[in-house]
C-alpha cells in the first residue's frame, strides 16, 4: 500500500511538485517527508534555514534528528491544514510536540498546546510537576511555567512529598523553606533539606553514616552544599529530643557557634527563641468560615472531651463549654487528596476533627475522633461523633457513635472514615475517582438524606488543642 501524505488529500497541492525532503529522526527509525518549500517558508525556522540541494533530483533537503516521525507528523499536518487535534494525543506526546514546535518557532502551536494542557490536563501536570517545571523553564513555555509557579505557591508542602524531591534546584528549595506558612513540622523540613544536600555529595549520598565519623573534607563539602539553606531551617522549633536526635550532631560540625546558641536555648530557661514560628494565620477553616458555626463544633468537642455527654440531648445544649482551639494538620487543596498524604500527616495524632465540603452541594460533613488514625486495616474504638450542616445556614446535625468498637474505620487506602459505612472516604485520590458515601450503621442518626456516593471539593483535618 502506497503511503499517502496530508498534502495529497488537499486539491490545491495535488498538482504541485515536491521540492523539499524533510528527514526526521535517526537511523534506523528515520523517515523522509516530501513537502513544498512554498508551505515551509511560512514558518521562520524553514525560511531562515539553508537547505542542502540534492544534485541528482534537484530537490532540497533538511534533517531534524531531534524529533521522531510520529511527533513530526502532527506538526507536518498543521503546516498544510492549520489544524491540531490534541484530544487524541497523550499528554507526554503533546509535550514532545511543544518541544518540536519551539525548535521550529511555531508560536501559534506553542500557545494553543500550552492552553490545552492547562485547561484539560491539569491533573497530569500536577502529577508530573517537576518534569513540566523543568521543560517549561528550559523552553520558556510561559503558560506552563505560570501554572507550575502558581501551583507551587498554593501547595508548597506537596513539593516535599514528590519522589523526585532531591532533584529540585537550590533556588526552588530556598523559596520553599523560607516561607512562613509551611504546614510541616520543622524536624521533617530539616530531614528533607539534609537528604537533599547529601544526595548532591556522591561519597555520602548512599551511606550518610554517622556525622561524627565524617572526615573534615566530608563536612566541608556538605556544608558548602547547604550553606544557603541552613540559615532558613528554624532549628529552635524542634523539640529538644528532635534537636538532639536529628540535628545536633550535624550542626555542631557545620556551625559550632549556632549549635552553642541552640543548646543554650534548650537548656537555659528564659532564653529567647531564635526563630519566628511558621504557620501564621493558617489554623482557620477555609470550608466553615462562619465563626458561630465553628464555635458550635468546638462546643460539641469540648463536651465530648470533658465527658459532659450523658444523653443524646446534651449534644444540642447551646451553653458554651469551649476550652479548645484547632491546629490544622491537613488541607486537601493544599496538601493533596491521597490516602498516603492523609496517613503521613494525621496518623498517631490524638483528638482530630475532619471537615469535608461536598462538591456541587450546599453540604458540609465531618467527624470527631478522640483517638488516633492508623494505616492498618481494621476498626478502632473512639469517643467520637459525626455531623453535617449546610454552609448557608446555622445548625449542626450531630450523630454520636452507638457501636463504639467500630467507631473508626482504618485502612491504607482510607482517609478519615467513621463506622462500617457511616462516613467513608476512600480511594487512591479522594477528589478524583474517590469512593465517598454515608450510610447508617454504627452511629445513632443518618447525617445525609441520601446514601449515594458524593465527590469531595475539599477537606480539612484539625488537631484539637486545649487552650
Amino acid at each position: 500500500m502506497v503511503e499517502q501524505y496530508v498534502w495529497q488529500t488537499l486539491p490545491q497541492y495535488q498538482n504541485e511538485e515536491i521540492d523539499v525532503y524533510i528527514t526526521v529522526g535517526t537511523t534506523p527509525d528515520a523517515k523522509t517527508f516530501p513537502a513544498h518549500k512554498l508551505i515551509l517558508n511560512q514558518f521562520p525556522y524553514f525560511n531562515n534555514l539553508p537547505f542542502v540541494p540534492d544534485n541528482e533530483n534537484k530537490i532540497q533537503s533538511v534533517t531534524i534528528p531531534e524529533s521522531t516521525p510520529e511527533i513530526f507528523e502532527v506538526i507536518f499536518r498543521y503546516f498544510y491544514t492549520g489544524a491540531l487535534d490534541p484530544e487524541k494525543l497523550k499528554a507526554k506526546e503533546i509535550i514532545e510536540i511543544l518541544k518540536l514546535a519551539n525548535k521550529l518557532d511555531c508560536q501559534e502551536v506553542i500557545k494553543f498546546l500550552q492552553s490545552f494542557l492547562v485547561k484539560r490536563k491539569s491533573n497530569w501536570i500536577e502529577h508530573h510537576l517537576l518534569y513540566i517545571y523543568r521543560i517549561s523553564s528550559e523552553h520558556k513555555f510561559d503558560k506552563l511555567q505560570e501554572y507550575c509557579n502558581g501551583y507551587i505557591d498554593r501547595h508548597p508542602e506537596l513539593m516535599f512529598q514528590l519522589s523526585e524531591f532531591n532533584t529540585i534546584s537550590e533556588e526552588m528549595l530556598i523559596s520553599l523553606i523560607k516561607r512562613d506558612d509551611l504546614l510541616m513540622e520543622e524536624a521533617v523540613i530539616w530531614e528533607l533539606v539534609l537528604k537533599w544536600g547529601l544526595s548532591r555529595y556522591s561519597y555520602l549520598s548512599e551511606d550518610p553514616k554517622d556525622p561524627k565519623s565524617w572526615s573534615d573534607e566530608d563536612v566541608d563539602e556538605v556544608k558548602k552544599i547547604l550553606k544557603n539553606c541552613l540559615p532558613l531551617v528554624r532549628f529552635s522549633l524542634l523539640t529538644s529530643q528532635q534537636f538532639y536526635e536529628k540535628a545536633h550532631h550535624y550542626i555542631v560540625r557545620f556551625d559550632p557557634e549556632l549549635d552553642d546558641k541552640l543548646l543554650q536555648f534548650y537548656l537555659v530557661p528564659g532564653t529567647s527563641d531564635l526563630y519566628l514560628s511558621r504557620q501564621a494565620d493558617i489554623n482557620e477553616s477555609k470550608i466553615i468560615t462562619d465563626s458561630h458555626t465553628v464555635s458550635q463544633i468546638l462546643n460539641q468537642l469540648s463536651k465530648v472531651i470533658n465527658n459532659e455527654i450523658s444523653s443524646y440531648r446534651d449534644y444540642y445544649d447551646s451553653r458554651s463549654h469551649n476550652n479548645y482551639d484547632l491546629k490544622l494538620l491537613l488541607r486537601g487543596s493544599r496538601h493533596g487528596f491521597t490516602p498516603k498524604v492523609f496517613h503521613e500527616l494525621c496518623d498517631n495524632r490524638p483528638s482530630t476533627v475532619t471537615i469535608i465540603k461536598v462538591k456541587g452541594k450546599d453540604e458540609i460533613l465531618g467527624g470527631y475522633n478522640a483517638g488516633e488514625w492508623k494505616s492498618k486495616n481494621g476498626y478502632g474504638s473512639s469517643k467520637s461523633f459525626i455531623f453535617s450542616l449546610k454552609s448557608t445556614s446555622y445548625g449542626i446535625n450531630v450523630s454520636p457513635v452507638e457501636y463504639n468498637e467500630r467507631a473508626l474505620n482504618y485502612g491504607i487506602n482510607y482517609g478519615p472514615s467513621f463506622g462500617l459505612s457511616d462516613l467513608i472516604i476512600s480511594g487512591h485520590n479522594f477528589k478524583y475517582g474517590g469512593k465517598c458515601y454515608c450510610k447508617m450503621d454504627d452511629y445513632k442518626v443518618h447525617i445525609r438524606n441520601t446514601e449515594n456516593n458524593f465527590s469531595i471539593e475539599d477537606y480539612e483535618v484539625f488537631q484539637v488543642i486545649k487552650k
